[in-house]
């Protein structure tokens, strides 16, 4: 597992998991409360490896996240998507494993948790499961963000 090289204020940060329905769109909607409320600008986005082009968010994490994802369409993972993004944070060991065995020419990929650790995906659960993930999500990318602009964890 690569490790997380240090950057200085980004100018784009994309989040992948699987669907790009519920765990990276949630990540994406906390980055950027995390940049408005820290006084930062940065292009954030979100996709999945496996993404079906145009779904909506699901449900409950619409409303956890309203009205960030009201309009959320899910984009699937892409060399050209990649390349507009200065780091790229997966869900899953096995997303981060997939896209650099499949980008190798991205050195900018690492797991969103700094132990590497998954998080776990909601799909399918209750507004409780998904309140779980979100609180979880909400750790991670915090520390991430600290990291990058900040250089602390």
């Amino acid at each position: 597992m690569k490790h997380y090289t240090f950057y200085t204020n980004p100018s784009g940060i994309l989040f992948v998991c699987a669907g790009n329905t519920c765990r990276s769109p949630m990540a994406e909607v906390i980055a950027k409360k995390w940049l408005e409320q820290n006084g930062k600008t940065c292009r954030i986005g979100s996709a999945g490896v496996e993404a079906v082009p145009g779904w909506f968010a699901a449900s409950n994490a619409v409303e956890l996240c309203s009205p960030y994802l009201d309009e959320h369409e899910s984009k699937e993972v892409t060399d050209e998507l990649l390349s507009q993004y200065d780091l790229v944070f997966t869900m899953m060991p096995g997303h981060f494993y997939a896209l650099v065995a499949k980008f190798p020419q991205h050195g900018n990929i690492f797991p969103l948790a700094l132990d590497a650790s998954p998080i776990d995906d909601p799909f399918g659960g209750d507004l409780a499961e998904y309140s779980r993930v979100y609180s979880i999500l909400e750790t991670h990318v915090h520390k991430r963000m600290n990291e990058v602009f900040f250089g602390r964890l």
